[in-house]
């Protein structure tokens, strides 16, 4: 088997909280389906994606009260076993932008 990984890096603009950190990167994830009209269908169709990615990552991130602060960077990898969708990640993540990340 075959897995995909890429990394993405996202430079936060606002401060965002440990308890919805993943619904953010999840938004600018989304975001990138609207390039292509593939794609959009893709985003609204109701099953599995075919990826996962992770999340922040700080030692002092221990409650769910805890701020990632505005104004750093963080790693995301996505990983997938389908080439074809991480090749549209690697040309098309870079581009969006939301307005935390």
């Amino acid at each position: 088997m075959e897995v995909y990984e890429g990394t993405l890096k996202v430079y936060l603009l606002q401060d965002i909280f440990n308890r919805n950190y993943q619904e953010k990167i999840a938004a600018i994830i989304d975001k990138s389906f609207l390039a292509s009209e593939d794609k959009k269908v893709f985003h609204k169709e109701r099953k599995l994606k075919g990826y996962v990615f992770n999340g922040f990552f700080d030692r002092n991130a221990k409650n769910k009260d805890f701020k990632y602060p505005a104004g750093s960077m963080y790693s995301v990898r996505i990983r997938s076993l389908d080439k074809d969708l991480m090749n549209f990640f690697k040309n098309n993540l870079e581009k969006n932008r939301t307005e935390e990340l």
